[in-house]
């Protein structure tokens, strides 16, 4: 389940994000057909993963309101190779305070529905790079980083990127997927996403709305 656009960006997205592909050369094509079907041709490798992995029925689906919901520790993140970001960016509050503004005024769905979730991907000055609305804030994450990566900008190692709703596991696993070094929410993270990005040197930024903020793991990047 998705909102339709951007679906060569959901398909290739999820596939990176899940750690499904990992370079451009594992992309053979991307065609769109028609407005609703898009295929993405991958190399064999990419279903080796998928049949030899302990949770196939993890890859099976994409559910709009919790993403892919399964594998849920920090162990699951070292397993799939996942390290530590060392990124050195850092930024000052006032451009934090402004990303929320920015999001607002470029959810052009939103503004006529008020029901979507929405992505934002911006640099260290706090200027947008690319937005993404969705029915799932996991789906418009994957819209973000597979508009990156079909543009070759991966790794995003001096980005930020904000999300509406909550932040939770696997919304800090696909930035970390991205390389994403600062990651923040206008609503709360969960235990396990603070966990996690603490572990794997995200920093997290939690209640982005108004004049404040509150930042969970990883301060330093905050001058």
């Amino acid at each position: 389940m998705r909102t339709p656009g951007h679906d060569d960006e959901l398909g290739i997205g999820f596939l990176f994000s899940e750690g499904l592909i990992s370079n451009y050369s594992q992309v053979r094509s991307v065609e769109q057909r028609t407005p609703n079907s898009t295929f993405i041709q991958v190399d064999t490798g990419t279903f080796a993963k998928i049949k030899h992995s302990e949770s196939l029925n993890r890859y099976s689906f994409v559910n709009a309101s919790c993403g892919i919901c399964g594998r849920t520790s920090i162990e699951d993140l070292r397993e799939k190779g996942f390290t530590r970001i060392e990124s050195t960016m850092t930024v000052p509050p006032h451009v934090l305070l402004d990303l929320p503004n920015q999001m607002r005024s470029a959810q052009k769905i939103f503004h006529y529905t008020g029901g979507l979730h929405a992505a934002g991907l911006f640099d260290a000055r706090g200027e947008s790079i690319c937005l993404r609305e969705d029915i799932g804030r996991h789906n418009a994450v994957d819209k973000i980083i597979g508009d990156a990566w079909l543009r070759e900008l991966l790794p995003l190692t001096i980005q930020i990127l904000m999300v509406s709703g909550r932040l939770s596991y696997e919304i800090v696993q696909k930035s970390l997927s991205a390389r994403i070094p600062i990651l923040a929410a206008v609503s709360a993270p969960s235990h396990l996403a603070v966990k996690v990005a603490h572990e794997f040197g995200i920093t997290l930024i939690g209640f982005l709305r108004d004049d404040r903020f509150n930042v969970y793991t990883n301060a330093e990047r905050i001058r």
